[in-house]
């Protein structure tokens, strides 16, 4: 008799704990609700447009300060486990690529 339901007993456990992780693990693709206020906001830009002029040749620099300021406004909650960039080196890597 245990052996007739141990197989949909299994399935039932798996599938259970498959949802319970895929719905409390954080969204990979959804930015953080805690954005920056428009003054730190404005700040970064300014630091990100000055590094711009300094270090970075041949680029856009408005074009380099708005994206990245866009990737270190935008910050995700960090999956356990993971190493990450920092964020300034990612933000800068792209928007040099990208502008």
């Amino acid at each position: 008799m245990a052996g007739e339901y141990s197989l949909a007993l299994y399935m039932a456990i798996g599938i259970g704990g498959a949802l319970f992780v895929g719905f409390s693990s954080p969204k990979l693709t959804e930015a953080d609700t805690g954005r920056t206020s428009n003054s730190v906001h404005l700040e970064l830009v300014r630091t990100e447009a000055s590094y711009c002029r300094n270090n970075v040749a041949g680029v856009d620099c408005a074009c380099f300060a708005g994206k990245s300021t866009h990737v270190i406004s935008n910050k995700s909650a960090p999956l356990s486990e993971v190493r990450y960039v920092e964020t300034e080196v990612l933000a800068r890597g792209q928007a040099k690529t990208n502008c």
